[in-house]
């Protein structure tokens, strides 16, 4: 277990600057910071060694092209984003635009902030089962947190609704939970969407996953969606 941040070497160059007071210092090309048992990989780093914070981010190639965006790895989990502040004492991090996968799903997040006991406060989130980027189809979260705890681990979200290919539609769930467990367990159903020729296009599936106790001869679970029509 690392106690101090340790860099690797870049690949195109590291500038140091310790003029006029600053401890700065520059990575440009593929470098990766490890910290206990977290590491950071990107194309570019600015490690301030007063604060201990470490800024990276991806660099443009030369079509203009954003390569080597963040990836932050800790324990099993893994994340990929835009940029990120990490500060090596707080433990806390800044994050613009990441994606994580949750469970069978996928979390996205415009501005995120990670807690020293690995959850993560998401503002403008959405979540979907959708691989494509970006998503056809997802659930808009005003707020959720990613919880990371032990055996915990699940996403819970307050208000949110349907989007269908970026048209919000009126369906809402006033809170829920995205769980990322491996024994049965409920949750939200992600709907579907398509197009019929009799009754137009369709929004289906859309529901809650209940799982009920092993109690005489009731079933072990029950599924309850919405289907609707002429979208």
């Amino acid at each position: 277990m690392l106690k101090e941040p340790v860099f690797s070497t870049a690949k195109d160059s590291i500038v140091e600057d310790f003029t006029e007071g600053r401890k700065m210092i520059y990575y440009y090309g593929g470098v990766t910071v490890n910290y206990t048992n977290m590491s950071i990989s990107a194309d570019y780093m600015a490690y301030n060694m007063e604060t201990k914070t470490v800024f990276a981010k991806g660099l443009p190639d030369s079509t203009g092209v954003i390569q080597g965006r963040p990836v932050m790895k800790e324990g099993s989990s893994s994340y990929e984003m835009e940029s990120v502040y990490y500060n090596f004492k707080s433990k806390k991090a800044k994050i613009r635009n990441m994606v994580t996968q949750e469970g069978e799903g996928y979390v996205h997040g415009d501005f995120l902030k990670k807690m020293p006991d690995n959850s993560i406060n998401i503002s403008k989130g959405r979540y979907t089962t959708c691989d494509a980027d970006p998503p056809h189809f997802y659930l808009q979260m005003t707020a959720a947190k990613v919880i990371n705890s032990g055996a915990v681990k699940k996403t819970v979200f307050g208000p949110a609704y349907v989007v269908v290919e970026d048209v919000p539609t009126p369906f809402a769930l006033p809170f829920g939970f995205v769980p990322r467990i491996s024994k049965r367990s409920g949750g939200i159903l992600i709907p579907t969407y398509g197009e019929e020729t009799a009754r137009g296009f369709y929004l289906r599936g859309l529901g809650y996953y209940f799982v009920l106790e092993n109690i005489w001869i009731l079933p072990q679970h029950a599924i309850f969606t919405l289907e609707v029509h002429g979208l």
